[in-house]
């Protein structure tokens, strides 16, 4: 068959890309390295608990662009979660981002939204804030010390001036109600998608897709070779314990 499109990868934008492809007319074979579409967004229902597991990781759908949602929905329903994150720093919990939530417990003040800007100007608040909740953090997730890294990566950090503690400032956001899984199988649904899984894409199929107009999702320096040396990003090592308990912690991320 002859495709129009070849897209690398069946994770969410692998899945958005070849289904919008085909209902504009065109014929797309999508290709995933992996045994399953997904990409890092992944799911597994847990045989021992039934509760579905973000196997690389959580994953929250969040969105304030209205085309967007509606694209999504149109494959599932959303169960409403709203994410909300706690920093567990000497024993006590504090909400992240930084909001007045977090800076009035750490120091122990009564700041008003207009006094959060001059309160962190100070170089003691902003170091102590950066040193409790971030430093740590993110020398792990980067493998070297903050003033290693390009400082834009810290910047995206968000910061509030209000008590709103809900991680994402999108308002649309959510869990599909029945998993992530079943959302790329709906979206790849169509009789002009083909996949193909475990069939990795690399440089040397260019020329066997000659003409066709190629959309890669994968890891870039990964598809060169490494010849330019490997991006600085890092992974995770997932470690799974399973307690008696309903409900550990409160809430999704601590």
């Amino acid at each position: 068959m002859k495709y129009d499109a070849v897209v690398a990868g069946a994770g969410i934008w692998g899945c958005t890309v070849a289904r919008r492809i085909a209902e504009a007319g065109g014929k797309v074979l999508v290709l995933e390295a992996r045994g399953a579409v997904g990409g890092n967004v992944r799911c597994e229902t847990d045989p021992e608990t039934g509760i579905e597991i973000h196997t690389y990781g959580s994953h929250i759908f969040h969105t304030s662009d209205s085309e967007v949602w509606d694209f999504i929905r149109r494959f599932t329903e959303f169960n409403g979660y709203q994410h909300k994150v706690l920093a567990d720093y000497r024993g006590k919990l504090y909400y992240l981002p930084l909001s007045l939530a977090l800076l009035n417990k750490f120091f122990g003040v009564e700041l008003k939204p207009s006094e959060v800007a001059a309160f962190m100007a100070e170089e003691k608040h902003s170091s102590a804030v950066f040193d409790a909740f971030f430093r740590g953090y993110t020398s792990k997730q980067w493998g070297r010390s903050p003033e290693e890294i390009d400082p834009s990566v810290i910047r995206r950090v968000p910061v509030r001036t209000t008590y709103d503690v809900n991680y994402f400032n999108d308002y649309m956001q959510g869990i599909p109600s029945d998993g992530y899984n079943a959302v790329f199988d709906r979206m790849l649904d169509h009789p002009a998608i083909a996949l193909e899984v475990n069939r990795p894409f690399s440089l040397a199929d260019i020329d066997e897709f000659k003409g066709v107009k190629i959309y890669y999702s994968g890891p870039i320096d990964r598809l060169f070779g490494y010849r330019f040396g490997h991006l600085p990003w890092r992974s995770l090592r997932f470690e799974r314990e399973t307690l008696d308990v309903k409900d550990f912690q409160g809430t999704s991320v601590v």
